[in-house]
C-alpha cells in the first residue's frame, strides 16, 4: 500500500485584481503596489500589466498567480512544458531564458550592492535541457490508483510527469516503470504499514539508475520485480530500501539488487555515488564551479585549504591535486568515511580529515602560510561569521544555493576586514528561482 501524506491544497483566497509590475522579488516572483499594499505574483515580469487571481495574504503580501496578461514584457516567453504551473520546477518558464539568465544575475548583484559590490559575473549557464541527474518522487492516490510523481512544497501537490525536459529521456523511462510496479505490486496490509512507500530518490549517471525506496517497514513486496523492469531499460541499476520510521528513530539502507554504487569521473577524479550522497544534481554546472574553485587556489598561491563543504571530498581532492595542503571538515563519520575513500581510491594524498561543526573546529585551526577557507551558507552547525573570523584565512571561497542568505552572511565578514573579489551565479536548475553562487572574498587588514 502507498500512504499519502500532506494535506490537500486549498487556497484561502480568490480575489481578481488588476495589476502593474514594477520589478521582482527574491524569488523571482513579480511585484506590485496597491497604495502601501504589496503583492508578489508568481508568473508575472517587471513592465508588465496582469490579471492576478490572490492565493493568500500573509504580514501585508498577497501572494497571486497570474490569471491573464494584459500587457506583455519583451522577454516573455510561451512556456513549452505541459506541466508549467503545476509541478512546482520551472517557476521562471513564462521568461526567455536568456532573461532569466540575467534575472538571477541581477538578483545576486541586488543582494551584494550593500556589501559595495558593482560587479558580478554573468550567469553561469551550462545548458538548459536534459541537466539534471537526480528526483525525488512523492506518492499519491488519484481515482483508486497510485501515482508517483514531483511533489511541489508550496502547494502540497504531487504531480505524475510523464516526462522532463529538465531531466532528459532516462525520467520518462523510470517514471513509467515505478508507477507501473506501484500500482500492479505495490497494495499490502495498510494495518501493519507493510508495502508502505514513503518517497523515492532516483539518480541517473551515464546510462545507471540508482533508486533508493523509502518506508517505515523493511517488509516492501515485489522489489525484484522492479529490479528486473529498470534492468531491462537501463545499462546498470543499483535498487536500495531505505526504511526510516515517520517518528524519526534509527535509519537503515538495504541493499536490494544490482551493483551497491554508481561511478562517475570529474575532473580526472574518480567518484562513487550511493544513497542519499551529496553529489550535484547538476554535473556539468558542478564541474564548471568545482574547476573555478581549484583554478582561483592555484591563481592565490594557497598553500593549505580547509575545506568546509558538504559534498563527497571532491573539493578537497582537487585542491590538494592542485599542490595545497588540505584539512576536510566533515560533519558526520559517514561522510568523513565517503571523503577519505573517494581519496585513496584517486591515490591522491596530503589531506587531513576533522569530524565535527564547523563552528567548533574552525577557531581550533591555525592558518599555515597562505592560507584559503571553502564554506557554505551559514545552515551549517555552529557560528558562521564569529568561526571564520577566529580563524581569519586569507581567502574565503563561499558557495551558496540560499539567496536569502547571502547578504546576512557575508556582512559580518564584509565588516570585519574582507572585500568580494568576485562573485559568480551559476544556472544549476534551468528555468527556476534557484541560484547558486560563488562569492570569493579576501583579507584586506591583516
Amino acid at each position: 500500500m502507498v500512504r499519502i501524506s500532506g494535506s490537500v491544497y486549498k487556497p484561502k483566497e480568490q480575489k481578481h485584481i488588476i495589476l502593474d509590475i514594477c520589478k521582482l522579488d527574491d524569488n523571482l516572483r513579480g511585484v506590485a503596489y496597491v497604495g502601501a499594499k504589496r503583492y508578489a505574483v508568481s508568473g508575472a515580469l517587471p513592465r508588465e500589466k496582469v490579471l492576478a487571481v490572490v492565493k493568500k495574504t500573509e504580514n501585508n503580501v498577497s501572494y497571486a498567480d497570474v490569471k491573464s496578461v494584459l500587457e506583455a514584457a519583451p522577454e516573455r516567453a510561451e512556456p513549452f512544458c505541459r506541466y508549467y504551473g503545476k509541478c512546482g520546477y520551472c517557476r521562471l518558464m513564462h521568461a526567455d531564458y536568456a532573461a532569466g539568465l540575467k534575472q538571477k544575475t541581477d538578483l545576486v548583484r541586488k543582494k551584494l550592492w550593500s556589501l559595495g559590490v558593482r560587479s558580478v559575473e554573468e550567469c553561469v549557464s551550462m545548458g538548459k535541457t536534459a541537466c539534471k541527474n537526480r528526483a525525488v518522487i512523492a506518492f499519491k492516490r488519484k481515482d483508486g490508483a497510485v501515482e508517483a510523481g514531483v511533489f511541489d512544497p508550496e502547494t502540497q501537490k504531487v504531480t505524475n510527469i510523464k516526462g522532463c525536459h529538465l531531466f532528459g529521456g532516462w525520467y520518462a523511462e523510470f517514471i513509467k516503470i515505478l508507477n507501473e510496479w506501484a500500482n500492479e505490486y505495490g497494495p499490502g496490509d495498510a494495518k501493519s504499514l507493510k508495502g508502505v512507500l514513503s518517497f523515492a530518490e532516483a539518480r541517473y549517471i551515464d546510462g545507471a539508475l540508482l533508486l533508493t525506496l523509502v518506508s517505515p517497514s523493511p517488509s516492501v513486496k515485489n522489489l525484484e520485480e522492479l529490479y528486473n523492469s529498470l534492468a531491462g531499460r537501463f545499462r546498470a541499476v543499483s535498487l536500495w530500501l531505505c526504511v526510516k520510521s515517520d517518528s524519526g528513530g534509527d535509519t537503515s539502507l538495504i541493499h536490494i539488487a544490482g551493483q551497491k554504487r554508481l561511478q562517475i569521473s570529474m575532473l580526472g577524479v574518480r567518484c562513487e555515488i550511493g544513497p542519499f550522497y551529496l553529489f550535484a544534481e547538476n554535473e556539468k554546472t558542478a564541474e564548471a564551479m568545482y574547476k573555478k574553485l581549484a583554478d582561483i587556489i592555484k591563481e592565490t598561491g594557497a598553500e593549505y585549504v580547509v575545506e568546509a563543504y558538504p559534498d563527497i571530498g571532491l573539493a578537497a581532492a582537487l585542491f590538494a591535486k592542485a599542490g595545497a595542503k588540505v584539512v576536510s571538515v566533515k560533519p558526520t563519520p559517514d561522510s568523513e568515511r565517503r571523503a577519505k575513500k573517494l581519496c585513496n581510491k584517486n591515490e591522491i594524498t596530503g589531506v587531513e580529515y576533522l569530524c565535527g561543526s564547523v563552528g567548533e573546529i574552525l577557531p581550533a585551526l591555525t592558518p599555515r602560510g597562505k592560507t584559503a577557507l571553502l564554506i557554505s551558507s551559514s545552515k551549517q552547525e555552529g557560528n558562521f561569521g564569529q568561526a571564520v573570523l577566529k580563524f581569519s584565512p586569507d581567502i574565503i571561497l563561499y558557495l551558496s544555493s540560499d539567496i536569502s542568505r547571502l547578504t546576512d552572511d557575508l556582512l559580518p565578514l564584509c565588516d570585519n576586514g574582507y572585500s568580494v573579489v568576485s562573485a559568480t551565479p551559476y544556472d544549476s536548475t534551468p528555468y527556476s528561482c534557484n541560484v547558486e553562487t560563488l562569492v570569493c572574498l579576501a583579507k584586506t587588514i591583516k
